[in-house]
């Protein structure tokens, strides 16, 4: 296992340096000076010069990416263009209100998606399957960004049960999870979706597997049944689908951020790209990088506790 884990760390290493230069190279190939961004158009020649050189932004390209290929192996994003305030520090600030988001997103969409799939299976054909059917095609039809209106009209603006915006007390549990329930429905409803179907579709499969009848043939309880038999092999898949959602939600989040106005990760790339803010850009994006390649790198450590069936490799045997 350890080699294993050894293994998949290693592959990871070229996805992020592929992401470094990606990220550099696709914001110098974008239009536009982040000095007349920052400055505005009617700066002078001087106050423009002295911005690039103040930000190395003169130099030669290669010597741009090697600066920032260095800094960012030493965990140095750089300095912010428009707050003067190094990068880290402030992904650093904001990241728990990203986290926040996803952690309660997918928690959501599994307490949700999993169990509806599970009775969608055990009621086969029946009224229940035909709902929880409708309610899967809705949650894949409906964008985050669509939901997130609606929850804000209805139950902020109409019920007046949640905010929409308003200052979060990092330090207080309670007003952590107040302010993301809205945000984290329309992130997790549209995740539970997939994970809804694929969920059925496993357990439908699972259940006429020879064991499962041998169970049942035994008399066992239908419920034992389902869930101590069936469902744990039945997980792979439904896992799959929900780390990899996971993934995809962090795109989402970006968006629910910014509609809610929240703090996070999504506002401070959004203003990145507003203010031509290469630091600021690189930074999140990597930061958002680094989380999609731990989630997937999770994922493949997951399956051999879901599955002992699961094996690592030839080495491993």
């Amino acid at each position: 296992m350890s080699l294993y884990v050894f293994r998949r760390v290693g592959a990871t290493l070229p996805t992020l340096c592929w992401v470094l230069v990606l990220v550099f190279f696709g914001m110098r190939i974008l239009p536009g000076d982040p000095a007349i961004a920052m400055l505005g158009s009617q700066a002078g020649e001087e106050a423009l010069h002295r911005f690039r050189e103040a930000h190395g932004l003169n130099q030669p390209l290669w010597v741009q990416f090697w600066l920032y290929f260095r800094g960012a192996l030493n965990l140095d994003l750089g300095v912010s263009y428009e707050t003067q305030r190094p990068v880290g520090a402030l992904i650093f600030e904001f990241l728990p209100y990203t986290l926040d988001l996803a952690i309660f997103s997918v928690f959501l969409a599994l307490v949700i998606g999993i169990p509806l799939g599970v009775m969608m299976a055990a009621k086969r054909d029946s009224v229940w399957d035909l709902l929880g059917g409708i309610t899967a095609l809705g949650g894949i039809s409906i964008p985050s960004f669509c939901l997130s209106v609606i929850l804000i009209l209805v139950f902020s603006t109409w019920l007046g049960l949640f905010p929409t915006m308003g200052e979060i007390d990092m330090g207080s549990p309670l007003s952590r999870l107040y302010h993301a329930v809205l945000p984290s429905c329309a992130v997790g409803f549209v995740q539970a979706a997939p994970i809804m179907r694929v969920t059925r579709a496993a357990m439908l499969d699972v259940m006429n597997e020879p064991y499962v009848q041998a169970a049942r043939a035994k008399g066992l309880p239908d419920w034992r049944v389902t869930f101590h038999h069936a469902l744990r092999n039945a997980l792979i898949p439904a896992v799959t689908v929900a780390i990899t959602g996971m993934t995809v939600a962090l795109g989402g989040i970006v968006v629910v951020e910014i509609i809610f106005n929240r703090p996070g990760l999504g506002k401070l790339l959004l203003g990145g790209v507003e203010n031509r803010d290469f630091q600021m850009i690189q930074g999140t994006i990597l930061v958002y990088s680094v989380m999609v390649v731990l989630i997937n790198l999770a994922l493949d450590l997951l399956y051999v506790f879901i599955d002992p069936r699961v094996t690592y490799g030839r080495e491993d045997a």
